[in-house]
This record gives structure tokens, C-alpha cells and sequence, in this order.
């Protein structure tokens, strides 16, 4: 049998349209044999997708994208085949979701300041499977 890969997808644990469970289904519904759930600066999903992917007998790669800065420049670094609990991994990230959720704030005070309306709560960032995504304004309007 010819064994058909996907290395990078993502789920609502990050920035995907689909729960973790969903892609793996989607994904098996494609004829993929070999899955890697690679959201954004998140494990998150990992668990409910392992879940799912055992159900279906699809073989899941615990996957990440890491966001990262070098000299100036934004990449996405894609690890496969991760150890989600390794402690070094998971500090890492939280403090990833800390940087990010204080560059939140400064955005919002610029933004408030500009268009003199009222301040984004921690309830206007917004939200995906209970996590907070600072990044994401779903319910701020300017003007």
C-alpha cells in the first residue's frame, strides 16, 4: 500500500478551522496514512488528535510549528515527531504565549490611543478551545 504524508496541518489549537479530532478525520477521509499536527507554538491539540488517529488507524507524528526570530528575521521552524511534555519544550512555549500576550497589550494601548475608543479586555482577544490567541482582535472595531 502507498503510504500518502501530511507533514503540516494545522487545528483549532492554533490557527486551523478544524478541532484536532476533525483534522485527523479529514485527513483519513483523504486517503493520508501519516499525520503531523504542527500548529502554531502549541501542543495543545496533540492528545485529542492521538486520540482520534488511533480510532482511524492513521499513524500521528506529534508536530509543532515554533516561531522564532534570527537576526531580525521571523521564521516557522516545523519539529516532527516531538516529546510534547519535554520540560524545555513546554517552558519554552509559555513563555512564547507570555511575550505574546504582553505585545497584545501594547498593541491594544497604541490602538486605543489612535482611535480613542475603549481598551480591548482580556475577553475581546480572541479565543479557540479555551486558550487565549492575543494576536487575534475578533471583536475590536475601529471607528
Amino acid at each position: 500500500m502507498l503510504e500518502k504524508y501530511d507533514l503540516h496541518c494545522h487545528s483549532t489549537a492554533s490557527d486551523g478551522g478544524l478541532p484536532p479530532a476533525a483534522v485527523v478525520q479529514r485527513a483519513f477521509d483523504q486517503g493520508v496514512t501519516v499525520l503531523a499536527l504542527t500548529d502554531h507554538d502549541t501542543t495543545a491539540g496533540l492528545a485529542e488528535a492521538g486520540q482520534a488517529a488511533a480510532k482511524l488507524g492513521l499513524h500521528l507524528i506529534n508536530g509543532i510549528e515554533l516561531s522564532a526570530c534570527y537576526q531580525s528575521q521571523c521564521l516557522h521552524i516545523i519539529g516532527l515527531n516531538i516529546d510534547p511534555q519535554h520540560p524545555v519544550l513546554t517552558q519554552g512555549l509559555a513563555q512564547q504565549q507570555a511575550i505574546r500576550a504582553e505585545r497584545a497589550k501594547k498593541i491594544a494601548d497604541k490602538l486605543k490611543k489612535k482611535t480613542h475608543t475603549r481598551s480591548l479586555s482580556r475577553g475581546d482577544v480572541g479565543r479557540r478551545r479555551g486558550r487565549d490567541y492575543p494576536f487575534a482582535f475578533c471583536r475590536f472595531s475601529i471607528g
